[in-house]
Parts: structure tokens; C-alpha cells; sequence
């Protein structure tokens, strides 16, 4: 999500069922890398999901 200055917000990367995190920034600001935890959709902090 990318807040703008006027207060409107623009979606970068759509989560869907999943969840979009950790984002960082590149030394040269033109990109940004974000890990993407996909299908969470009944799974939370206390019944995360396991790998396979």
C-alpha cells in the first residue's frame, strides 16, 4: 500500500488470500523486495500455516 501525500491510497501488490510483508527498499530507491505468504486465509498468528 502506498500512502500519497493528499491522503489517498494506491495498492501496489494485491495480497489476495495471502499476505504482502517485510518490504525493502533498494540502495538506489527504484525497487522494492517483499516476501509474500500466499493462501492465509484460515490461518492466523496462532495457527500459522506449515510448510510442505
Amino acid at each position: 500500500m502506498l500512502l500519497h501525500p493528499d491522503g489517498s491510497e494506491e495498492v501496489l501488490v494485491d495480497g489476495g488470500k495471502g499476505s504482502v510483508t517485510d518490504p525493502v527498499i533498494s540502495f538506489d530507491g527504484e525497487s522494492v523486495c517483499y516476501s509474500y505468504l500466499y493462501d492465509l486465509e484460515k490461518h492466523n498468528q496462532w495457527s500459522p500455516a506449515r510448510g510442505s
